[in-house]
């Protein structure tokens, strides 16, 4: 495989913007963001399989192709498919997804980057709240511990540091080794081809797509309105009091992750200890995973596939 094709995965907890900033980095004529394609091959729910493409025909071809072959064969399938695309953005989240697929395309000659955008407690929680999900601090100090554990080094950007300044976009690309133009955040310029991700994220898109996902009147006219990069301000006594009773669990990773405002590298050795899990925890996080893989597959995915994606999940047990 040549060295030129490279593959970026963006991690994030939920909400946290991983879906429209994988949508700017594909922004370019040679990138494909695919989305949360790994829900496509470990679904939790019935709503993961058979997923319509965000460019709204339900007759795409595209995923029908690309996914035919497997977890294993996913990125290389969408390169054979589209010859002139040079890298792929995936936003499927999932440390241990982005962890093994990592190892497996990097031993197989691909250029691999890891990038991670977060927002913060009190914007994660009023996302959460809204949803009525109230474990928003166990989720999100969750997720932060295991990332930390499992990439050995990523580009860490704000959501709000984004939003405020989207030409922090240039320092991005330029770490991952991506051509920046201007306007390179106008995603919904681009027809996407993506899997899953955040509705919102979607309205984004204008055209078809957008007429798919929004089919109220006032949702089309919000998708207009909102293709910009918006933030709403999470300036409130309640959240404030929400957050500061969680504390504990959440303020030591935000300390951290707040330490540089814009865009920085870190490497796994720079995080301290104490905001990563210990072996045994990713021991027992691991067998959960594979498990909920498991139990996902055999409710929603009965088909012939099922035994080789297992097995890419389990082969991962012991490499974390």
């Amino acid at each position: 495989m040549s060295e030129s094709k490279k593959v970026i995965f963006v991690g994030g907890t939920a909400y946290s913007g991983s879906t429209f900033f994988h949508m700017m980095l594909g922004n370019d004529p040679h990138g494909f963001a695919c989305g949360e394609v790994r829900w496509s091959f470990h679904p939790h729910r019935s709503d993961h399989v058979n997923r319509l493409c965000s460019c709204g025909d339900p007759n795409c071809w595209i995923w029908q192709t690309v996914l035919k072959e497997g977890e294993q064969k996913v990125y290389e399938l969408i390169f054979q498919t589209f010859p002139d695309v040079n890298f792929i953005v995936d936003s499927s989240k999932s440390p241990y997804w982005i962890h093994d697929q990592s190892n497996y395309l990097r031993a197989r000659g691909y250029d691999v980057r890891h990038l991670l955008i977060w927002k913060s407690p009190a914007e994660f929680a009023a996302s959460k709240i809204k949803r009525k999900e109230p474990d928003w601090a166990g989720d999100w100090s969750k997720y932060h511990r295991l990332y930390f554990s499992l990439i050995d080094e990523f580009g860490l950007i704000g959501y709000q540091d984004l939003s405020h300044r989207p030409e922090l976009l240039a320092e991005v690309c330029h770490y991952v080794d991506l051509p920046y133009v201007a306007g390179k955040e106008n995603f919904w310029e681009k027809e996407h081809h993506i899997l899953g991700g955040n509705y919102s994220a979607k309205l984004h898109l204008g055209g078809k797509a957008a007429k798919r996902y929004a089919t109220e009147e006032h949702h089309q006219q919000g998708a207009q309105r909102h293709q910009t990069i918006y933030y709403v301000d999470q300036q409130d006594d309640a959240l404030a009091q929400e957050v500061q009773k969680h504390a504990a669990l959440v303020a030591d990773i935000d300390d951290f992750l707040k330490e540089e405002e814009g865009f920085r590298v870190v490497r796994k050795s720079e995080i301290p200890g104490t905001l990563r899990r210990s072996s045994f925890y990713l021991a027992l996080g691991r067998m959960k995973y594979v498990g909920m893989t498991k139990k996902g597959q055999w409710t929603y995915r009965p088909d012939s596939r099922r035994a080789a994606s297992l097995d890419h999940s389990l082969s991962g047990i012991g490499n974390s």
